[in-house]
């Protein structure tokens, strides 16, 4: 038992718990989003003071509904993103031979999400909050990329074997 607790190596634990905590994170994230969403629904009057909001602090002019239906979206799938993801960590943590490939999997759709997101808001270059996410988005492909090739090293694989 000693000679494989030694295989296992500091990148795979380190991805684990680092999964465990941003499905922790995500999990508060989208339950707030989506009481977020059903206070709205039961408070109708706070709409204008949502709206106003997101015109002055993000420059967005939305409807009531279009923060609405993001709200119940990025919420929804949030919550279902957390859970995989803390799933997914504990099983890493683990080594269970499904867990590698279910991160690779997680990551690329994770990241093509963010591309997907970022080219669906539309170029808007005096908005601050577009480049903010063009640069995360930049930085996660680079990141992303490295912990892709990185699970799907020898060594790794090794760790997931037997």
């Amino acid at each position: 038992m000693v000679a494989f607790e030694s295989m296992k190596s500091r990148f795979v634990t380190t991805l684990s718990v680092f999964a465990i905590i941003a499905g922790s994170v995500g999990l508060v994230s989208g339950s707030l989003q989506l009481f977020s969403y059903g206070a709205l629904q039961r408070e109708p009057d706070l709409a204008p003071l949502v709206v106003a909001s997101f015109q002055e602090k993000f420059g967005m002019e939305l409807t009531i509904e279009q923060v609405s239906s993001m709200l119940l979206r990025t919420g929804g799938s949030g919550l279902v993103v957390s859970i995989l993801s803390i799933v997914i960590g504990v099983a890493l943590k683990r080594r269970s031979r499904w867990a590698r490939p279910a991160s690779i999997y997680l990551i690329l759709f994770l990241t093509l999400g963010m591309i997907s997101s970022l080219l669906a808001s539309g170029f808007r270059q005096e908005m601050p909050l577009f480049w903010a996410g063009a640069a995360l988005t930049a930085l996660a492909i680079f990141v992303h990329t490295g912990i892709i090739l990185k699970l799907r090293s020898a060594a790794v694989r090794a760790e997931f074997e037997g």
